[in-house]
């Protein structure tokens, strides 16, 4: 290889990187430029209706009082895939996951509340199934920006 060549290739490369850099620096004045006359869309920003939030949140939260049964787990399931706030999502599954506990605490007190001895729990049970909700619903009307956590509870969703 001769003196020639070996600067040639050297020049190429160098030449190769200026391209790369003037390419970028066109692709990022084209992206500036679209920025500039699409200012009026907010992409980069993203807010939700906060009446809505707040009406879908409580909404998922107050379905358990309905019933113990698998319909008042269909309201927030199907806010949970209709939605598309995440934090009405996470309301939603947070209250799939409510439901799911009590089903299953439910089941497995049966047993000893035929023994007598799961009576107590039964009604702690119910305090629980009644109060958490509220607290719950008032969390979404108080502070609808931030998805309520039962305490003490399983999440498998």
């Amino acid at each position: 290889m001769t003196v020639f060549t070996k600067f040639d290739r050297i020049l190429s490369i160098k030449w190769s990187r200026y391209y790369e850099l003037i390419k970028r620096i066109r692709l990022s004045g084209i992206v500036a430029l679209a920025l500039e006359h699409c200012e009026d869309l907010n992409f980069m920003e993203t807010s939700f209706d906060s009446d809505k939030r707040k009406i879908l949140s409580v909404a998922s939260h107050g379905s358990i009082f309905l019933s113990q049964l698998v319909l008042s787990a269909g309201v927030p399931l199907v806010i949970m895939l209709l939605s598309d706030d995440p934090v009405t999502k996470d309301n939603a599954r947070e209250a799939l996951n409510f439901h799911f506990n009590m089903w299953l605490y439910s089941v497995l007190l049966i047993i000893p509340a035929w023994l007598i001895i799961g009576l107590p729990f039964v009604a702690l049970l119910g305090l629980v199934q009644l109060i958490l909700p509220i607290f719950a619903i008032l969390s979404s009307v108080t502070a609808p920006d931030t998805a309520f956590r039962y305490p003490f509870i399983f999440r498998p969703l």
